[in-house]
Protein backbone atom coordinates (compact mmCIF):
# COMPACT_ATOMS: atom_id res chain seq x y z
CA UNK A 1 0.00 0.00 0.00
CA UNK A 2 1.39 3.42 -0.92
CA UNK A 3 3.04 6.11 1.66
CA UNK A 4 -0.07 8.40 1.48
CA UNK A 5 -2.71 6.02 1.87
CA UNK A 6 -1.25 4.52 5.06
CA UNK A 7 -0.97 7.97 6.66
CA UNK A 8 -4.54 8.71 5.39
CA UNK A 9 -5.99 5.60 7.05
CA UNK A 10 -4.07 5.85 10.20
CA UNK A 11 -5.75 9.29 10.49
CA UNK A 12 -8.85 8.24 9.59
CA UNK A 13 -8.71 5.92 12.10
CA UNK A 14 -7.68 7.82 14.84
CA UNK A 15 -9.69 10.60 13.99
CA UNK A 16 -13.08 7.75 14.06
CA UNK A 17 -11.79 5.92 17.93
CA UNK A 18 -11.74 9.63 18.43
CA UNK A 19 -14.97 11.15 17.62
CA UNK A 20 -16.93 8.16 18.66
CA UNK A 21 -16.02 8.93 22.36
CA UNK A 22 -16.35 12.49 22.12
CA UNK A 23 -19.26 13.79 19.50
CA UNK A 24 -22.34 11.69 18.43
CA UNK A 25 -22.78 14.15 15.25
CA UNK A 26 -19.52 14.13 13.98
CA UNK A 27 -18.17 11.80 11.62
CA UNK A 28 -14.60 11.20 9.23
CA UNK A 29 -15.01 10.49 5.29
CA UNK A 30 -12.21 9.62 3.04
CA UNK A 31 -12.51 10.28 0.68
CA UNK A 32 -15.99 12.33 -0.65
CA UNK A 33 -16.58 14.62 -3.34
CA UNK A 34 -16.69 18.64 -1.84
CA UNK A 35 -18.96 20.11 -4.08
CA UNK A 36 -17.08 24.24 -3.48
CA UNK A 37 -19.48 25.69 -6.76
CA UNK A 38 -21.46 24.38 -10.06
CA UNK A 39 -17.84 23.92 -11.45
CA UNK A 40 -15.49 22.98 -8.76
CA UNK A 41 -15.62 19.81 -7.16
CA UNK A 42 -12.48 18.86 -5.33
CA UNK A 43 -11.79 15.68 -3.15
CA UNK A 44 -9.86 16.57 -0.20
CA UNK A 45 -7.88 13.28 1.70
CA UNK A 46 -9.89 13.49 5.08
CA UNK A 47 -12.70 15.59 6.06
CA UNK A 48 -14.87 15.62 9.28
CA UNK A 49 -18.07 16.51 9.36
CA UNK A 50 -21.05 17.23 11.91
CA UNK A 51 -23.88 17.13 10.15
CA UNK A 52 -25.96 14.55 7.88
CA UNK A 53 -24.73 14.64 4.49
CA UNK A 54 -27.91 14.39 2.79
CA UNK A 55 -26.29 13.70 -1.13
CA UNK A 56 -24.14 11.83 -2.95
CA UNK A 57 -21.35 14.75 -2.26
CA UNK A 58 -20.76 17.51 0.87
CA UNK A 59 -22.02 21.06 -0.49
CA UNK A 60 -21.36 22.57 2.95
CA UNK A 61 -18.19 23.71 5.31
CA UNK A 62 -17.11 20.62 6.93
CA UNK A 63 -15.57 21.42 10.62
CA UNK A 64 -12.40 20.32 9.45
CA UNK A 65 -9.98 18.78 6.01
CA UNK A 66 -6.68 17.22 5.77
CA UNK A 67 -4.64 16.74 2.50
CA UNK A 68 -1.50 14.93 2.58
CA UNK A 69 0.87 16.29 -0.09
CA UNK A 70 2.04 13.34 -1.91
CA UNK A 71 5.30 14.48 -4.28
CA UNK A 72 3.37 13.65 -7.32
CA UNK A 73 0.08 16.50 -6.74
CA UNK A 74 2.35 18.28 -3.97
CA UNK A 75 2.13 21.28 -6.07
CA UNK A 76 -2.06 20.95 -7.45
CA UNK A 77 -2.84 20.15 -3.60
CA UNK A 78 -0.77 23.16 -2.02
CA UNK A 79 -2.14 25.33 -4.52
CA UNK A 80 -5.43 24.75 -6.55
CA UNK A 81 -6.67 22.72 -3.70
CA UNK A 82 -5.93 24.40 -0.57
CA UNK A 83 -7.22 27.66 -2.23
CA UNK A 84 -10.25 26.44 -2.80
CA UNK A 85 -10.53 24.53 0.26
CA UNK A 86 -9.78 27.89 2.10
CA UNK A 87 -12.21 29.50 0.43
CA UNK A 88 -14.86 27.85 2.03
CA UNK A 89 -13.26 28.22 5.26
CA UNK A 90 -12.61 25.39 6.48
CA UNK A 91 -9.88 24.74 8.84
CA UNK A 92 -6.97 23.17 6.78
CA UNK A 93 -4.08 21.02 7.55
CA UNK A 94 -1.69 19.85 4.80
CA UNK A 95 1.38 17.58 5.57
CA UNK A 96 3.81 15.89 3.06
Amino acid sequence: MPLHQRINGHLFSRFEIALNKACKYCKAYIPIDRKISNTTVIQPDLLIVCKPIEKKFLDFTPLFVAEILAPFTAIKDANVKKTNISATESKIFFNN
